[in-house]
């Protein structure tokens, strides 16, 4: 499939090495600044979750 998003999004997908993604927008993302923050501020929410292969045993 491949990145499927706008080409801010996809730059900022691509810098962050994610290779196959499908991306929607809503809200206020009219902006180009405001679409890389929002695809930022999913990454790092993304990466702060803690998956079970992480748990401490």
């Amino acid at each position: 499939m491949g990145l499927v998003a706008g080409e801010i999004p996809r730059q900022v997908l691509r810098l962050a090495g994610v290779r196959d993604c499908w991306t929607r927008t809503f809200g206020s993302t009219s902006t180009l600044t405001s679409s890389a923050l929002a695809v930022f501020d999913a990454l790092t929410r993304t990466y702060s979750v803690v998956t079970q292969g992480d748990w401490v045993n």
